[in-house]
């Protein structure tokens, strides 16, 4: 059994990854700002940081998971989408 706060939480996220705007936020801040699928990091101080960052992107990652698997796929597709259009609208502008 869910306790209140923890439902509270969930309802909010799924409200989030109902917004395409908020999805594509938290997919941009897996990816970029936790850096969740990075392997590799320099072992030095800041990568302590590094692995912090990383284990709440996992945290929010599966939260997004368990609250709607569909709608966390769709976080990434927009996501990628929104890069991908960025890039070629980026490229055809150097091109200018």
């Amino acid at each position: 059994m869910k306790t209140l706060n923890q439902q509270h939480y969930r309802d909010e996220l799924r409200a989030m990854l109902n917004s395409p705007i908020t999805r594509i936020f938290l997919w941009r801040l897996i990816v970029e700002d936790c850096h969740v699928f990075a392997t590799e990091f320099a072992m030095n101080a800041s990568a302590y940081v590094l692995l912090a960052e990383q284990r709440i992107g996992k945290r929010l990652l599966q939260d997004m998971k368990d609250v709607s698997p569909e709608l966390t796929f769709q976080a990434e597709a927009e996501y990628n989408a929104m890069m991908a259009h960025n890039t070629q609208t980026f490229s055809q502008e150097e091109g200018e």
